[in-house]
């Protein structure tokens, strides 16, 4: 534990800039100045000083996937919004480390995809043997939509084409991970016909720009800024998932659902591409403050259009899906009492 803490830190402190200890040093012994014009919705540009009680870390994800920009943004709405409250969005390898840090008290919140959540939970899959009673579930964000690309280029024009080919499979302890692995195996790709290659989502989209990789597997809301921003110097084709594969696919793995991919998320992406998704949870445990947790629900809900702007996932954000493939069980008891103060009964 102590040395997966030192690495994490490292990677913190590349991605933030100074170390943490420092910050929790001057915002506890100071005061935190919240600059409104930069943090949230509604900015009135004027300072707002506060004393600091409280931080909370948000494990995300890639910087160049979806997690990362939508905790970024959550991150500064309930700083702007929440007295004496400081959260920070930390990049991780994404839904499976970030069980991992909710389940070890590294992080308060943590996005997740749902049937990694659900694994954790019951403990199956990549968690057999160490179900968690104690993980929850405060919202259901918005639809995670399963990508593989591939050089325009390149002689891969289906699924069934990527037998022999270096596949770049998402970085080990991710839901992409998980999700690539499932895939292969449903199209009958054992382990040595493939070679695997796990990079995070910015390592992945450079080596298939430099030709290292021939194809890059990630889940993500749409769009994915890294596909797009690739696509821009680089024509990328999506690879479609058949209908009948599909279906498989959801046999294998109930929380699937088929998905569709618009024309025109992506440069160059002339018409639409069929696959297959799940969605992406706000995770955290049964010890999270109740009161807090449904002031953050509110925020959350009542500036969807404000986490829209900010990260085109949250698009779809809405009371209707607020619970949207979780099971009861898992829910935080503040998501009952805040869908009910809004004239929504759960069953």
């Amino acid at each position: 534990m102590q040395r997966r803490q030192v690495a994490r830190n490292a990677r913190f402190a590349k991605a933030r800039g100074p170390g943490l200890p420092f910050l929790l040093t001057f915002l506890l012994t100071l005061t935190a100045l919240t600059a409104n014009a930069a943090a949230g919705p509604e900015a009135t540009g004027s300072f707002d000083i506060r004393l600091v009680k409280r931080f909370f870390s948000i494990g995300t994800g890639s910087i160049s996937g979806t997690y990362y920009p939508l905790g970024s943004a959550m991150s500064r709405l309930f700083n702007s919004r929440l007295d004496g409250i400081v959260t920070i969005p930390e990049p991780t390898r994404g839904s499976v480390e970030n069980i991992e840090f909710l389940r070890g008290g590294e992080i308060a919140l943590g996005l997740v995809q749902n049937d990694v959540a659900f694994n954790a939970y019951y403990g199956k899959g990549s968690f057999d043997g160490r179900p968690w009673p104690g993980l929850r579930v405060l919202a259901s964000l918005y639809s995670e939509v399963m990508h593989v690309a591939v050089r325009r280029d390149a002689a891969i024009a289906s699924l069934s084409d990527l037998r022999g080919k270096v596949l770049a499979l998402g970085e080990e302890g991710s839901g992409t991970a998980l999700n690539a692995r499932i895939i292969l195996e449903q199209l009958g790709l054992g382990p040595t016909e493939f070679t695997p290659s796990f990079l995070g989502l910015t390592k992945a989209l450079a080596a298939l720009e430099g030709g290292y990789v021939d194809a890059v597997f990630f889940t993500g809301g749409l769009p994915i800024e890294g596909f797009a921003l690739l696509g821009e110097r680089l024509p990328i084709r999506l690879l479609e998932f058949p209908p009948e594969f599909c279906r498989h696919l959801i046999t294998a793995c109930p929380f699937l659902a088929e998905e569709v991919i618009p024309a025109g998320t992506y440069p160059g992406q002339a018409g639409p591409v069929a696959t297959v998704g799940l969605r992406a949870l706000l995770c955290t445990t049964d010890a999270f403050d109740p009161a807090l947790a449904e002031r953050m629900l509110g925020l959350v809900f009542d500036h969807a259009g404000y986490l829209a702007g900010m990260s085109q996932a949250a698009a779809s954000l809405g009371l209707d899906t607020a619970v949207k493939g979780v099971p009861a069980e898992m829910l935080h008891p503040a998501v009952r009492s805040f869908l009910a103060a809004r004239g929504i009964r759960l069953p």
